[in-house]
């Protein structure tokens, strides 16, 4: 609609735009506008009638502004061609039922002006609701609101709370606090047990809970101590120093990622994996089954690649899409089956012969049957399929071959919504009773078991809630700790509808290990969270098990886009720890193969293919470089950096175009290195091997490979102001989300910028400044890179802006009718007497014609208009419009 009232004429701004379409709603609900139906709804017909809009804008108090006491001059703009009256009126609450006039004024216009003094005189503290309302001749209406907070009291924080996270390969730690008043907050930190001064740290955001993902990355130190400091909408401030103790954060010792792991090419092309690999054709041979994607990421076919001496090679693929969900002999016939299913389709692939791979469908439920998997939980010797029917879970058992019947359903024992989502069960003797039990999860952050309580019956045994959402594809038994009772573990993560524009992006992984600690009781013995997060619908995540280090405990491998990490249990300190982390998974769980004959190996998809990892100095070889990384300095600098490995002699460094074509281009003893020999826009892949002249062989396998480019850095290009409060700082290229930090932004004698919010493509910062007056102004930026990590080049950092003298807008203010041939035109300033008789200045609607034009010599801000004999005015109820021109000041 709004587009087509342009289309009929151009020049109209948004506020009219705006206007038109309020305007002319059909009204539904209380007269007027309304907190159910708004102003109406919309006629587009009726819209594009009017040829004239009002305009009803509040501009001073801005929305969400906070005052004091005393009296608030409101202004703003109130014009429309034929204004009857504008009225300025208040009402408490966010949505104000009774109003309380402050002003009315008949035909008068008003641009970007003082509309009235608002007296806030024995007016309680509380949220209020200031309304313009523009009243037309005809009848119609616009409006325009913003909320104020009347607080004559400094804010107060309450509710700090510091949750220890992982962020990729290094800790943090997310803070967060309350504050009763809607605030900007800035972080006050440094080293703990020391004199330092503290830095601050400014958050974006003007709220009442305010968080901080803290890295361990700003300091040096393990320990920190901190204090929060807020100042809300009216200016006041308020700290919370703990009582002069301030708050604190231990980071760990331990590095996250310190475990050897070396990489191998697998030449599997990615897909949705089976969560656990098998031996279909019973040869010894393991198996990884896995749905391909297409192109475009779709769901595709099934495959099944054994893994073999010369490397992993297909060995069926289905005809149709579908998606594994497990492995098994249901009918008891000796014959190996996959269970799969494709959205409410279930199906069984079966072999022919023990030494066959499966290759046709033997049954099939197309009745809105999500199979999950196959167990058997009443130890009878027959196996059951587990699968949900819309929300509630069944169990179809063995009744013949190839033959499943139903025998009872599971209902979800917990409070709440209890939505399901993609099928999962995982099924052990978690509390070591001899009785077999599964474990499912639903959207609430729930999880339950059942156990069996005789033939084909069974009862719900535990539950327990976690604090955070969906359980549901996010559960993996094992034998973590390798006491010889199955363990398992749970993820859940944030709420994905997080609205980014108001709130920091707090959103995060939590992790639990629980074991039993009784007959049907458990208890977490492990919990970690890890910061970030991406929808798994869009990022694929989840959780594998599996023995990778061969210590007869499982390792749990957690997969949570972009990052990856391995969690192993330490028996010296019986505890569980992290020791790995990768960067760039996406995976819905990881499997850890090739147990049964040969060396372990982890594989998980990286988005284009599997990739695989094994234990690191196999064969004699010294341990390949941890944390290769690579970013340029300028457009003739990359600086290198990795790990350094124990009892290493040097380094070589290796260089190419691609992964594919490295060469050997430097040997050095330490683990950093410029390379000065690249050429500006080239792609260079940069991998790291250790030497250890002792070992034979002497080298270690490649570490993994990165890339970059070599550019000049980002230039501040220019600052311009944006009244009435902006700063738009253009950059020559996209930055990072360090621009992002108020912090990098200083400005000579006014300090940092209140928030910042980047456009175009990330090219452009948008700087929200506390109030400045007219005058000339430097900004400096520090601390930014462009999207390589390229640092701000350090000559083009500064940028001069002005803050202009605000000009007083000239307007009409209103036209009065004298005679049926004269009109007096009262502008808000004097007018220059020679511009108000120029008639080419004025233009009537028609039939009406102008003889002359002259300066009231009563009011130098009137000017009074003669017409022709030709058109007068007169008592016919039609309207006239007196358009003032170009030129007349």
């Amino acid at each position: 609609m709004a587009a087509l009232l342009l289309a009929k004429n151009p020049s109209r701004g948004p506020e009219q735009i705006r206007s038109l379409m309020a305007g002319s709603a059909t009204d539904l609900g209380e007269k007027g506008w309304d907190r159910f139906y708004g102003a109406g709804l919309i006629d587009a017909y009726a819209a594009l009638q009017i040829d004239d809009a009002s305009i009803a804008r509040l501009e001073r108090p801005e929305m969400d502004a906070g005052v004091v006491d005393g009296r608030v001059a409101v202004t703003g703009t109130a014009t429309g061609v034929f204004l009857q009256e504008y009225s300025l009126s208040y009402g408490t609450g966010t949505d104000p039922r009774e109003w309380r006039e402050i002003k009315t004024v008949l035909h008068r216009q008003v641009v970007q002006d003082t509309l009235g003094i608002w007296s806030l005189e024995n007016l309680p503290d509380t949220t209020y609701t200031l309304r313009l309302r523009v009243l037309n001749q005809n009848g119609t209406a616009v409006e325009d609101k913003v909320r104020i907070y009347l607080d004559r009291s400094p804010p107060q924080i309450r509710q700090v709370n510091v949750l220890p996270m992982i962020d990729g390969d290094h800790y943090s730690a997310l803070i967060s606090f309350i504050v009763d008043d809607l605030s900007r907050a800035t972080l006050h930190w440094r080293n703990a047990e020391t004199a330092e001064d503290f830095q601050k740290i400014f958050l974006n955001y003007v709220t009442h809970e305010h968080r901080f993902n803290f890295s361990e990355k700003n300091t040096g130190a393990g320990k920190v101590e901190f204090f929060p400091e807020v100042e809300n909408r009216s200016g006041l401030q308020g700290r919370d120093e703990n009582q002069g103790q301030f708050y604190h954060i231990d980071f760990p010792t331990a590095p996250v990622s310190f475990l050897q792991l070396d990489e191998f090419s697998t030449e599997l092309p990615s897909g949705l994996l089976l969560n656990r690999p098998v031996d279909l054709n019973q040869n010894g041979q393991e198996e990884v089954i896995l749905s391909l994607y297409d192109s475009d990421g779709t769901i595709g076919k099934m495959a099944v690649f054994e893994k073999t001496p010369a490397g992993y090679q297909q060995k069926f693929i289905t005809p149709h899409r579908a998606i594994p969900r497990d492995v098994g002999d249901g009918d008891g016939d000796g014959l190996v089956e996959i269970l799969a299913g494709l959205g409410p389709v279930s199906f069984i692939y079966e072999n022919g012969e023990q030494s066959e791979f499966p290759t046709h469908i033997v049954w099939a439920d197309s009745n809105n049957f999500w199979a999950a998997g196959y167990t058997d939980l009443d130890n009878d010797g027959k196996l059951e399929i587990v699968g949900r029917r819309g929300d509630l879970w069944e169990i179809l058992e063995n009744s013949g071959d190839n033959q499943f019947s139903f025998v009872d359903s599971l209902p979800n024992p917990t409070p709440g919504s209890n939505i399901t989502g993609v099928p999962h069960v995982e099924t052990g003797d978690f509390d070591g009773d001899g009785k077999t039990e599964a474990l499912f999860g639903d959207y609430d952050g729930d999880i339950y078991l059942y156990e069996s309580t005789g033939d084909n019956q069974f009862t719900s045994t535990w539950a327990d809630s976690l604090p955070l959402l969906d359980t549901i594809d996010f559960i993996k038994a094992g034998d973590f700790n390798g006491d010889g009772v199955a363990d398992f573990a749970v993820a859940c993560h944030s709420d994905p509808a997080l609205n980014l524009e108001h709130e920091f992006d707090a959103r995060h992984w939590l992790v639990r290990i629980y074991q039993s600690t009784g007959d049907n009781a458990y208890a977490p013995v492990w919990e970690q969270r890890f910061f970030g997060f991406f929808p798994p619908k869009d990022f694929d995540s989840g959780l594998g098990s599996g023995d990778l280090d061969g210590d007869g405990a499982d390792d749990l491998v957690v997969s949570v886009f972009p990052d990856l990490y391995l969690v192993q249990f330490d028996a010296a300190t019986q505890s569980f720890r992290t020791t790995w982390h990768f960067r760039g998974a996406r995976s819905n769980t990881a499997l850890i193969i090739g147990s049964k004959n040969d060396s372990p190996e982890l594989l998980f998809n990286e988005g284009e293919a599997l990739v695989g990892f094994r234990q690191a100095g196999q064969n004699g070889r010294p341990i390949a470089p941890l944390d290769m990384d690579a970013f340029p300095l300028d457009a003739h600098r990359i600086h290198l950096s990795w790990r350094p490995v124990d009892q290493a002699d040097f380094y070589h460094l290796y260089r190419g175009p691609s992964a594919t074509e490295l060469k050997l281009f430097a040997t050095v003893v330490t683990t950093e290195y410029v390379d000065t020999t690249v050429v500006e826009g080239t792609t260079y892949a940069y991998a790291v091997t250790a030497v250890d002249q002792a070992r034979s062989p002497q080298e270690s396998m490649l570490s993994r490979v990165v890339r970059t480019i070599p550019g000049p850095g980002p230039r501040l290009l220019t600052a311009t102001f944006l009244p009435p409060s902006h700063l738009s700082l253009l950059f020559s290229e996209p930055v990072g989300q360090g621009a992002k930090n108020a912090a990098n932004y200083t400005i000579d004698s006014v300090g940092h910028p209140l928030s910042v919010a980047l456009a175009r493509g990330n090219a452009e910062a948008l700087l929200a400044l506390p109030p400045v007056g007219p005058g000339k102004y430097r900004i400096q930026v520090q601390g930014i890179t462009d999207l390589q990590r390229t640092p701000l080049d350090q000559t083009f950092r500064n940028a001069y802006f002005e803050v202009p003298v605000a000009q007083e807008r000239f307007y009409l203010v209103t036209a009065v009718l004298i005679n049926e041939f004269e009109i007096r035109l009262i502008f808000n300033q004097p007018v220059d007497p020679a511009l108000a008789a120029d008639t080419s200045h004025y233009r009537l609607s028609a039939p009406l014609e102008l003889a002359r034009a002259r300066v009231d010599e009563n009011n130098p801000a009137a000017v009074i208009l003669n017409l022709t004999h030709q058109g007068r005015l007169a008592p016919l109820g039609k309207n006239y419009r007196v358009v003032k021109g170009k030129g007349f000041v």
